[in-house]
């Protein structure tokens, strides 16, 4: 694909079972979701186009009915497949449905103590979710055969706990630390609450690589690293980018084709590379 960026983030839905302060995926202008029929259609096409990975996000995606068969086309056609989600829905039964159609499921995992999390908007039954949570929800997933991932969004509310045990007993196969972004009419109200400066961030990332046993896991995405180094479709079925701070959106993909919706965005592929966006490559499932 030359300099195309082959990873698309496909958000499902903007529905969520939780409210989190500073969440950037709330779509709120965004009134008519593509349905099931639109998306499997929108997967094929991008696979035709040559797209090589799919992270099927929201919102949360495991409130879409049928995300199951979603996976199953996906791996029907090559996708090297992932799920990023909150954890709070998955279940034994479903873990099991989708042992060999998921290879990685990313959680978001801001704070260990729930009067952070509560602060934040992690609540869930309107309780805030705590290390006990976060460490059964692990220990579910390394049961399976699927790679774990965590993410963990770095603002003024979390910027000084430690996570070095936590990451060091989970050993996820990737740890992703991310410089609280702010995007508008998404989550700038308020976000001085949660602003935090790179030098802070910096900080918090250095004082995690020395007390990692593996090293090698953590990939820092400060703020400028983060904006362009993703290809995002919205639930309209629509690429978007958030360089300037807010999100541009493509005409719909589905009627205007791939190529003709990518021109219309911004990405960077060195960006893309920065951040070791295609650690996936050597792992991709070839469809039979």
């Amino acid at each position: 694909m030359g300099n195309m960026i082959p990873s698309i983030n496909l958000h499902l839905t903007k529905k969520c079972n939780m409210k989190c302060k500073y969440c950037f995926a709330g779509f709120s202008e965004i009134q008519k979701e593509i349905d099931f029929k639109e998306t499997k259609k929108l997967l094929i096409e991008l696979k035709n186009f040559g797209f090589e990975k799919v992270n099927f996000v929201g919102g949360e995606p495991l409130l879409i009915a049928k995300l199951i068969e979603l996976l199953q086309i996906s791996r029907d056609l090559g996708f090297y497949i992932s799920v990023t989600t909150n954890g709070t829905l998955i279940t034994d039964s479903f873990l099991r449905k989708a042992e060999q159609l998921i290879d990685m499921i990313g959680i978001s995992i801001d704070s260990l103590d729930e009067n952070t999390n509560y602060k934040i908007g992690r609540v869930w039954n309107k309780k805030p979710l705590n290390y006990l949570f976060y460490n059964n929800f692990i220990n579910m997933i390394k049961s399976t055969n699927i790679n774990l991932k965590i993410n963990t969004v770095v603002s003024l509310l979390n910027k000084e706990e430690n996570f070095s045990d936590f990451i060091n007993t989970s050993n996820p196969e990737r740890w992703k630390v991310f410089q609280v972004l702010k995007i508008e009419n998404e989550n700038n109200i308020n976000f001085s609450n949660f602003e935090i400066s790179t030098k802070d961030f910096d900080y918090f990332c250095k004082k995690h690589q020395i007390a990692l046993m593996n090293k090698n896991i953590l990939i820092k995405e400060e703020n400028q690293i983060i904006r362009g180094s993703y290809l995002m479709v919205n639930p309209e079925g629509k690429f978007f980018d958030n360089e300037l701070g807010y999100y541009n959106c493509s005409e719909k993909i589905l009627s205007i084709g791939v190529k003709k919706a990518l021109s219309q965005i911004y990405y960077s592929y060195s960006k893309f590379k920065k951040r070791n966006g295609d650690f996936y490559h050597n792992n991709i499932k070839i469809a039979v």
